[in-house]
């Protein structure tokens, strides 16, 4: 019997899900047969299961869940600028998200469907129990030889976790850090959630010291979390304009029995700019007739740097204009640029054909012109 259209675009709709079903579902056996512990395997899975095939549908009651607990619009903007930050905020994004399934009626309900849909046997009644058995709290990690527990800095409790990965015991170990994190029970011991690292968090007893119901509770720590996570965003661009005003230093003073040419050569590896610029010959030349026309100006306590934002100035396809008073680089930068324009004019000139587009400077480099 021929099927109808509206029939064959029902099957053809469910074939590209059905093949990503089958795909999961091989990755998941093959995760089962290199680690000891199923729960390892099947945490990760149901949260990749949740995304790919179910999110869709539930996209409106997700979205508005997970808005409750997103960063405002300007935080997102620049958490980008801050991997370690954006780690964290990867982290808390994966562990609210969780959260949901675990916690939600339609979460659970879709719970429920993934653990069945999973090649689990004996496992499965202590999957079908996170919802509640799990933990999420502020912890702080001991590590005891090869073994990791996690204490609840909330109530002081103390669960054994099973790694497998060392590189997570040694990091954590390394960070001295406290986390926002979510726990799950297996047969003896917890797994782990992605670690939401709360380093230079302010005030923790501010939220470990309410009393109000569990989920209550849970919320109130999200919301926490990500109003120190803020902090920490505004305080790296605060760090990050300041470091914008910090001058970096390298002596200018000249090695004994230096040459003019061995010692241009040593000014200009201190900045990675010119490791790749088309015109590095031209830039050495200009700086040995620079070294030799001033020789008084290189001197232990005199910087390198103002003298190199001079040189890639200089070598820059634009119009320059030096006796803009206003000119916003560094004074010393624009000191650099009067005397070379007005002592070495000939080698000025001859540098015209030697110039590259403001462009072709990478975007690490923020150049002040003398517009």
């Amino acid at each position: 019997m021929k099927k109808s259209q509206k029939e064959k675009k029902k099957l053809l709709a469910k074939q590209p899900e059905n093949a990503e079903l089958t795909r999961l579902k091989k990755e998941v056996n093959t995760m089962l047969g290199i680690y000891h512990n199923p729960y390892v395997v099947f945490a990760p899975y149901i949260m990749e299961r949740f995304e790919r095939t179910h999110i869709e549908e539930m996209k409106p009651q997700v979205t508005q869940f997970m808005d409750n607990y997103y960063l405002d619009f300007y935080d997102l903007d620049e958490i980008m600028e801050h991997p370690q930050l954006k780690d964290a905020f990867d982290s808390y994004l994966h562990i609210v998200q969780y959260y949901y399934l675990l916690t939600t009626t339609s979460g659970q309900k879709e719970f429920k469907k993934i653990v069945q849909w999973l090649p689990t046997e004996s496992e499965q009644e202590t999957l079908l129990s996170w919802p509640d058995t799990y933990i999420i709290s502020l912890f702080y990690p001991i590590v005891n030889n090869d073994n990791i527990y996690f204490q609840d800095l909330k109530d002081q409790a103390t669960y054994e976790v099973h790694v497998e990965d060392r590189e997570l015991i040694y990091a954590v170990q390394e960070k001295q850090s406290f986390f926002l994190a979510l726990l799950l029970p297996t047969d003896d011991k917890y797994i782990l959630s992605p670690l939401a690292e709360c380093k230079n968090f302010d005030n923790p007893e501010e939220i470990l010291s309410q009393d109000v119901p569990k989920i209550e509770w849970e919320s109130e720590l999200f919301y926490w979390y990500r109003a120190n996570l803020s902090d920490q965003l505004n305080l790296a661009a605060l760090n990050l304009f300041d470091e914008d005003f910090e001058t970096e230093y390298y002596s200018a003073e000249r090695f004994t029995d230096e040459s003019d040419t061995e010692f241009a050569e040593r000014l200009l590896q201190q900045d990675p700019m010119f490791e790749n610029f088309p015109y590095i010959l031209e830039v050495k030349q200009l700086l040995v007739k620079v070294i030799q026309t001033f020789p008084q100006l290189f001197f232990a306590q005199a910087n390198v740097f103002p003298l190199l934002e001079t040189l890639k100035i200089l070598f820059t396809d634009i119009e320059i204009e030096p006796e803009n008073d206003q000119y916003s680089g560094d004074s010393l930068s624009h000191f650099w640029l009067l005397l070379i324009l007005e002592y070495l004019p000939k080698e000025v000139e001859r540098m015209e054909n030697f110039k590259v587009n403001p462009d072709d400077w990478t975007d690490n480099d923020d150049l002040d012109f003398p517009f």
